[in-house]
């Protein structure tokens, strides 16, 4: 039931900021683009995780804070490129 609130309220937030702010995708095809509905998903289920498995170990936060702004930057960087995006081959 949590999770599924946090998902609630951040679609809610993020679409809200998509349809308010207008900010342009790299690419030109959308003004509805950013912040990132993907990004924010990964980032909201990060937390959640850090929290449901801090008391086992730390390094599920570490581990999982670490490697999602690099795949954020990636998404970035292969769309504004126009690069494929490997991981949803």
């Amino acid at each position: 039931m949590i999770l599924a609130s946090a998902y609630l309220i951040m679609g809610i937030a993020v679409n809200a900021m998509m349809f308010t702010f207008k900010i342009e995708s790299p690419d030109g095809s959308s003004k509805s683009s950013l912040p990132s509905g993907h990004t924010a998903t990964a980032f909201m289920t990060e937390e959640y995780l850090r929290q449901e498995y801090k008391e086992v170990s730390s390094w599920y936060g570490i581990a999982r804070y670490t490697v999602e702004p690099v795949r954020g930057c990636l998404e970035f960087v292969t769309i504004s490129f126009g690069l494929p995006m490997l991981w949803q081959a």
